[in-house]
């Protein structure tokens, strides 16, 4: 079988896909733009394996059709999701698949192949940076490099998407289990590993004020019983304008806000998402404490952000009122409980420089 076409001749039969492949990318370097699609498109037909043909299909078309090169960057990773070469391509299209970019990551450490991940990690940070992509990753990049940050801590490590996106002097990850490939044999100065859960850890006060913690993050913590312990245990023993993220702070259902991920399960709407009801931590600090400044960013599923600095209190109910909060209440009011702001107040609070 023969490509045909007017300045170029390839025999499927008798040379190797690599061949057929190199010949691609020659007439690609080339500007040779139809003759490369033309031969991608019988080579479409006649392999298999279509995911590299749609990838070259695209790279023919890139700077030309910018709705083809998309077409086929799409085409290749239904494929094959784990195209490297076409999610780093697709994300300058669809910045919302960043993500896919850090899982691939994670299955590229899993797999020991480390020589590409760190090229994962910062396309995934650069597309939320340059798109405004607000969520806990964009609000660290940026407070831990515009306020010089030395002293990080990560409560929810999980498999590292956010820790390895971050770049700071100290960082201790922490996690039960930690899911990091190889982290009893972490060779990084800069990261310090430890197996035991959020609340563990700040239970052990003296080591946490040694640490001199300037800005921590929560994340995969949904229960009010324990965020709130592990945040009063920080506020006692972080820097004096230490700053705490806390995740999933804005439950969208019902379900969405029960206590455990059980009872969301059993609730009427449940639809496979539990963000727990971190929302009552937020408003007993902004209840009983004066000493913090606490609001709620209306981005990824409710961001809070803590801040130790004097301010005054916003909520007028009592602990055992705020401890029966129910979803119903929250979101008839979720300004007074939540001190719910949108994404550009992170700008607008001075909290970050635009």
């Amino acid at each position: 079988m023969k490509n045909t076409s007017s300045n170029i001749g390839f025999n499927f039969n008798e040379q190797t896909p690599n061949a057929f492949y190199q010949l691609a990318n020659q007439l690609i370097a080339n500007k040779q733009t139809n003759e490369a699609v033309a031969l991608l498109q019988i080579g479409e037909k006649f392999y298999h394996s279509k995911a590299r043909t749609y990838f070259f299909l695209a790279k023919a078309y890139k700077g030309i059709h910018e709705n083809k090169e998309q077409l086929y960057l799409e085409k290749c990773l239904k494929e094959q999701p784990t195209f490297k070469d076409a999610l780093l391509r697709i994300v300058d299209f669809q910045p919302e698949r960043y993500s896919e970019l850090l899982h691939l990551e994670h299955l590229q450490r899993v797999r020991g192949k480390n020589k590409s991940i760190q090229e994962l990690t910062n396309k995934a940070l650069q597309v939320q940076l340059s798109h405004k992509i607000i969520n806990h990753t964009f609000v660290l990049h940026h407070y831990i490099q515009q306020k010089n940050i030395k002293n990080y801590l990560e409560l929810g490590t999980y498999v590292g998407f956010n820790l390895f996106q971050l770049k700071v002097a100290k960082t201790i990850a922490v996690n039960s289990p930690l899911y990091i490939p190889n982290w009893q044999h972490n060779t990084n100065p800069a990261i310090t590993y430890h197996n035991t859960s959020p609340l563990d850890f700040t239970k052990n006060t003296t080591f946490l004020k040694q640490q001199n913690i300037e800005v921590c993050l929560i994340n995969y913590v949904y229960e009010f019983s324990t965020s709130l312990p592990i945040i009063i245990n920080l506020l006692e023993n972080m820097t004096e304008n230490g700053l705490i993220l806390l995740t999933n702070c804005k439950p969208d259902s019902k379900a969405a806000a029960q206590s455990t991920h059980q009872q969301a399960r059993q609730t009427e709407g449940y639809q496979e998402k539990w963000v727990g009801d971190n929302y009552k931590t937020i408003a007993t600090l902004k209840a009983s404490r004066t000493d913090i400044e606490v609001f709620v960013l209306d981005a990824e599923n409710g961001l809070g952000i803590i801040q130790k600095q004097k301010t005054q209190k916003t909520i007028d109910a009592s602990l055992e009122k705020i401890t029966q909060l129910t979803y119903e209440e929250l979101i008839e009011d979720m300004s007074y409980w939540l001190n719910l702001k949108t994404e550009d107040y992170i700008f607008k609070s001075g909290l970050l420089r635009d």
